[in-house]
């Protein structure tokens, strides 16, 4: 550095409740989430109004919201359910730095067992991290914290979940959750 200090690039840093070095973030790690389309019968399209992003859901899923701010669904059995959130910056926001620290902090989180895995994840010009983690209720849930820059609103930030109510239902639905993800489409 101009000053004169120097920092190792290529070492890891250790971490106090385990006592052993974090790995440097990876661009993934831990367990990755399983996709099949071919697990629900039949798919619809959904047009997310208003925030030019496109998925599909199970032909059967219920939809509880959809509107400008918020997108939710579930299975007919409460069995599974996915959901979007958007949030407004209404200015440019460097967030390259920001994906970076998310990546370092799952990285760690994944070090001392607080989530299952992570990858980063971008669906066309939109860049996040998906992570997936197992609550201590048994609730298992998948989620993907994104961003994208539009002319109109700034750095835009786009939030989904998918999860299950126990351990045993996100193993059945884990591969219908992950087609939705991959399903995901920003224009």
């Amino acid at each position: 550095m101009a000053d004169g200090t120097s920092l190792e690039l290529g070492g890891s840093a250790t971490q106090p409740n385990r006592g052993g070095p974090i790995p440097l973030a990876a661009a993934s790690g831990g367990q990755q989430l399983r996709s099949d389309p071919n697990a629900a019968a039949s798919w619809r399209e959904v047009e997310w109004p208003g925030q030019g992003v496109r998925f599909k859901v199970p032909s059967l899923w219920v939809q509880e919201n959809l509107n400008k701010d918020e997108a939710s669904f579930h299975d007919p059995g409460r069995k599974a359910y996915f959901f979007g959130h958007v949030a407004f910056f209404n200015q440019k926001l460097p967030f390259e730095p920001i994906l970076k620290s998310l990546e370092e902090g799952a990285a760690a989180e994944l070090h001392r067992d607080a989530i299952l895995g992570y990858a980063r994840r971008d669906f066309g010009r939109a860049v996040g991290l998906l992570k997936t983690e197992r609550r201590g209720d048994g609730t298992t849930l998948v989620s993907w914290e994104g961003y994208l820059d539009t002319p109109e609103s700034g750095t835009v930030s786009f939030s989904f979940v998918g999860g299950a109510p126990s351990s045993a239902d996100y193993s059945e639905q884990e591969p219908i959750l992950g087609a939705i993800f991959d399903s995901i489409q920003f224009k």
